[in-house]
């Protein structure tokens, strides 16, 4: 055979390529082989899957049936629809069959038996069966959880744009809570883009956010096709002036109150000091009452 071949440009090869190869004229006496599967054997199957699709690759034109158990080829009791023409075989020069599998033990392993037999349009006298069953085995599952997303409330920044860090933690499912998440803000099916750290357990993605209420969907998806969804909802809040201390007094201790929720901290011996090397010196206030952070107090020394 001969071939050239020529480009949506117009360009073409100027030699033309060769193939030489001869056709054995002696009668087929060996088995078809399976050279695999669409699923490969140990991958794990959704938690609630009842009907599994699957695609046997066969390296000549056969027919092929499946069985939970390993047994003689016209014994096999489901069939499968083959592609015994040369024009169909695939891009790996196989030849492929296709069937459903029928799950009947949810959560747990599930195994499936092949055999294939050969030259469909010969006589049965003339056919080769495979003597020796392929297996494939499926491993159950159980369903995914999302366990916690994030951030939740509110979040408080000083500068136009803020960092915030969407965050989903998955369990259970094919792989002990393993999977791929995607985010959406707006929950539409094809709006959902992969999270920058995902493929794990732990799920990440940062975003750039301005002042506003925002509301994000996350999915996950497993190895075995198993998924779950969660949704979660926070402000951002752009501040950008300091607390103001409203009130200073003495009452047992001293006592200040401020404008909003804050963290206090003094000195004793200068106004010109750095707010850290307070807190690192544990010179700092604190709250009359934990769910009052406007109120800030420290123990009154007179000397």
């Amino acid at each position: 055979l001969f071939v050239r071949c020529r480009d949506k440009n117009g360009n073409e090869n100027v030699d033309e390529f060769v193939f030489n190869f001869c056709v054995d004229p002696s009668k087929d006496t060996t088995p078809p082989r399976i050279e695999g599967t669409s699923i490969i054997s140990g991958s794990p199957i959704r938690h609630d899957a009842e009907e599994i699709p699957i695609e046997v690759y066969i390296n000549e034109p056969s027919e092929c049936k499946w069985s939970r158990t390993s047994k003689n080829y016209d014994d096999m009791e489901n069939e499968m629809e083959c592609a015994t023409e040369t024009f169909q075989i695939n891009a790996e020069l196989n030849y492929v069959c296709a069937g459903n599998l029928t799950i009947t033990e949810k959560g747990e392993d599930n195994k499936f038996f092949f055999r294939c037999k050969d030259q469909p349009s010969k006589p049965e006298s003339e056919r080769n069966v495979m003597v020796q069953s392929y297996e494939l085995l499926l491993k159950g599952s159980q369903e995914l959880n999302i366990l916690n997303v994030g951030p939740n409330g509110t979040i408080f920044g000083s500068t136009d744009t803020i960092e915030v860090e969407l965050n989903v933690r998955t369990d259970d499912g094919a792989e002990e809570g393993k999977a791929i998440c995607y985010f959406s803000n707006t929950g539409e099916t094809d709006s959902y883009i992969a999270m920058f750290e995902t493929d794990n357990f732990v799920h990440k993605q940062k975003l750039d956010l301005i002042s506003g209420d925002y509301e994000y969907f996350f999915r996950c998806i497993d190895r075995g096709g198993n998924s779950a969804e969660a949704k979660t909802e926070f402000g951002v809040v752009i501040d950008k002036e300091p607390p103001i201390v409203t009130r200073a007094y003495k009452d047992v201790g001293l006592k200040i109150v401020t404008n909003e929720d804050a963290e206090c901290v003094y000195s004793l011996n200068s106004c010109n000091y750095e707010f850290d090397d307070a807190v690192n010196n544990k010179l700092v206030f604190i709250y009359s009452n934990p769910s009052l952070k406007k109120q800030h107090f420290v123990e009154w020394k007179p000397n």
